[in-house]
């Protein structure tokens, strides 16, 4: 049996951890004993799916620590014990990371002697100044720790892989797979839906994301209330958590908007909200490739999203990129809105046509992991 590391920094309910949960559901497990392995922990929609999958889980501190640096360096120092501890052990390590920072780890295991260290991007920026200059120096020292580099897209590769390997296209481009079956629009699902949650009869608008300012929802509750200014019949719907939630609740409230957004918090029926919903928005400050957005694709429901998401991401006709400014894009949702209707069950089997079932992402990267890529 070889042992494969998953390694997340922070274990949340965020698009890594989906691609983490995602790939040990459907890995051959005659083959391959997953361990989710992260610096910290909370609770996530994923964690009762991890345990029926069988993963083993290892945490590397036991409380979180709120200043950043002190963090990172106790997790250096108690990761770097556990694999020496553990690296005959470990046939390979696949880090599923977004910034720099992250990166030590990769240079810690190679001098343990881990003989394969996937580096696997999945964002494409920081939320702050400090952050980023912290990203540069360590992908400078550090960058070159992997023996594979892959990415969600192109805009999350260029982010944190070397320029040098870049430039000679040593990396792979690995696609979000999902359980496209899952996310198949179903009309009878969706109405179900609406009904539970009272939205009958309702334009529904759809946002799914932490609540932090990478997801940019105070802009999005502004957009909002452009819309329900010529579109009084309608309902946001809001799924997600995050440090923000109390601040943007007081907003929703200043903007007149409290019984016009629903604030669902972590769900685990993200595909049944798509199918009751009829637009999908999205304007993310950046992104490497939002999971998000590949399933509402799969669900066939029209999404405006952000122009600063790489039009990688953009799949089908569904997608509609705007500017980050409010009138444009709560014209465009409106226009959306009463132009484009369309036949939402055809997308399933396109999104299966382009790659994106779980099952191809994991022919792949089981190859990786036996050192044949």
């Amino acid at each position: 049996m070889l042992k494969v590391i998953f390694f997340v920094p922070c274990f949340a309910s965020g698009g890594a951890e989906a691609f983490v949960v995602n790939t040990i559901e459907k890995l051959d497990r005659n083959i391959f004993e997953p361990i989710v392995l992260s610096i910290d922990q909370h609770d996530t929609v994923y964690d009762k799916r991890l345990e029926r999958a069988g993963a083993k889980r290892k945490v590397l501190l036991d409380k979180y620590i709120k200043n950043p640096v002190r963090r990172y360096l106790l997790a250096y120092k108690l990761f770097g014990k556990y694999i020496k501890n553990n690296s005959e052990n470990i046939s390979a390590i696949h880090f599923n990371i977004a910034q720099g920072e992250e990166l030590p780890f990769i240079q810690i295991s190679k001098k343990a002697g881990v003989k394969i260290r996937i580096m696997h991007s999945h964002n494409s920026d920081v939320s702050n100044t400090y952050k980023y200059y912290g990203h540069v120096f360590c992908k400078m020292l550090f960058g070159n720790s992997a023996t594979s580099y892959c990415a969600c897209s192109d805009i999350a590769a260029k982010w944190l892989i070397p320029a040098k390997i870049l430039k000679s296209k040593n990396y792979a481009v690995i696609k979000n797979g999902i359980d496209t079956k899952k996310y198949a629009f179903n009309s009878d699902v969706g109405k179900s839906k609406r009904r539970e949650l009272n939205i009958e009869n309702k334009t529904v608008y759809l946002n799914v994301g932490r609540l932090e300012e990478q997801k940019n929802q105070k802009f999005l509750l502004r957009v909002y209330r452009e819309i329900c200014e010529k579109q009084s019949n309608s309902v946001l719907l809001i799924a997600g958590e995050g440090s923000l939630k109390n601040e943007l609740k007081k907003l929703a409230i200043a903007l007149d908007l409290k019984d016009k957004v629903v604030w669902l918090g972590n769900r685990t029926d993200i595909p049944e909200l798509l199918c009751a919903a009829d637009i999908f928005l999205l304007p993310s400050l950046y992104e490497g490739s939002p999971f998000t957005l590949i399933e509402a694709q799969t669900s066939g429901i029209p999404c405006v999203i952000s122009e600063n998401i790489s039009e990688q991401c953009v799949l089908t006709d569904l997608v509609k990129r705007v500017p980050l400014d409010i009138e444009i894009y709560s014209n465009a949702v409106l226009d959306v809105c009463n132009s484009f209707h369309p036949i939402r069950e055809d997308y399933f089997g396109r999104m299966v046509k382009y790659g994106f079932d779980i099952e191809n992402t994991v022919k792949t990267l089981e190859r990786y992991y036996v050192g044949e890529m």
